[in-house]
């Protein structure tokens, strides 16, 4: 069976993966594979099967070009069937106190803290007694502050306002080059561009170009306030069994950050999220998945006892407990998503 995993990780080759998902050779290879390791699902937004709505600014979003309700739900009753699903607190005791995990063990992650999470995928779990951890930041439920994604999305949609501009930067022009409204996909490329290059430079030269990109498009509260979590929603899934993790204050790459803001963003947000829900918080998220020895030092001082990255890979009793790796749940296809479970394919 190990020649099968190296056939499944070749995308080309999707008629031989439908193939092995009717013969039940992914299963009775997965059941071994995963065997003392356990599958962390990486989540981030759903959207309607249709797609945003024509005159929804989450048409170009990058983040809304993921995960249809449909395929998500299918996904949970595949998991139901098949995976024993954990919590923050099982995976805890099997990664620092040496528990054997369950028998396809899975634990089922959301990061930043979006409306989908409790309006969309919240439903299907709960329906299926399952339950997930949320990883919010806590700025954006906090205050209604945007992700820089968010933010970047609602700039771009007023292109025309921002490019013509002496002080637009010459990278934001560049990625606005071609822009067109019938193509959301065309903002999708701008926006994941504009917010990798953003994310990289010092905080202030950052807060500094989008101070300038704000003033020159109308105001986006409108679209920010919908976008998130409210802590009642959070307190809702808690009392529903669902953990609540720390993704920071401000969703910042932490690498770029100073000592003091680093600490901040990840003391700061961990007794927040702790007070407000009345409970201890004990995992964290890193934004972008950036993560390095120092980050990782902070994350530690900061008392955290898990910590997630977007590194793949299932985890098993070898990782570094902070910086453990997940699994992206993209992808149209129920075999291609048990086979990334099952730690078939990346």
């Amino acid at each position: 069976m190990a020649g099968l995993k190296v056939i499944l990780k070749h995308a080309v080759l999707r008629p031989v993966l439908e193939t092995a998902w009717r013969l039940g050779l992914i299963d009775l290879t997965g059941h071994r594979r995963l065997a003392g390791r356990v599958a962390v699902l990486m989540y981030h937004r759903l959207v309607p099967d249709q797609g945003p709505a024509a005159d929804d600014p989450d048409r170009f979003n990058p983040m809304t070009d993921t995960l249809t309700i449909s395929r998500f739900s299918a996904q949970m009753r595949w998991l139901a069937r098949r995976a024993t699903v954990i919590g923050l607190e099982d995976l805890a005791e099997i990664m620092l106190n040496g528990r054997t995990p369950p028998r396809n063990a899975v634990l089922i992650t959301f990061d930043d803290g979006w409306q989908d999470t409790f309006l969309r995928a919240a439903p299907i779990i709960n329906d299926l007694g399952l339950r997930a951890a949320v990883f919010v930041s806590v700025d954006a439920v906090e205050e209604r502050r945007p992700l820089l994604v968010d933010e970047l999305t609602w700039i771009l949609q007023h292109h025309h306002l921002i490019l013509d501009r002496g002080d637009t930067p010459e990278e934001i022009r560049r990625l606005g080059q071609g822009l067109d409204p019938d193509r959301p996909e065309t903002f999708h490329r701008a926006v994941t561009g504009a917010t990798w290059w953003l994310k990289n430079l010092d905080p202030g030269y950052q807060r500094t170009i989008l101070g300038r990109l704000r003033t020159a498009v109308p105001e986006g509260r409108d679209y920010y306030d919908r976008l998130y979590l409210t802590w009642d929603q959070l307190g809702q899934l808690a009392a529903l069994g669902w953990d609540v993790g720390s993704h920071g204050l401000s969703h910042p790459n932490l690498s770029v950050l100073g000592e003091a803001d680093l600490d901040r963003e990840l003391g700061r947000s961990r007794e927040i999220v702790g007070d407000r829900l009345g409970r201890p918080v004990d995992a964290f998220c890193y934004p972008y998945g950036d993560l390095g020895a120092r980050v990782a030092a902070a994350v530690a001082r900061a008392g955290y006892g898990l910590a997630f990255s977007t590194r793949p890979g299932l985890t098993g009793p070898d990782d570094d407990p902070l910086a453990l790796p997940r699994i992206s749940t993209g992808g149209p296809k129920l075999a291609s998503f048990a086979a990334k479970v099952y730690g078939l394919r990346r």
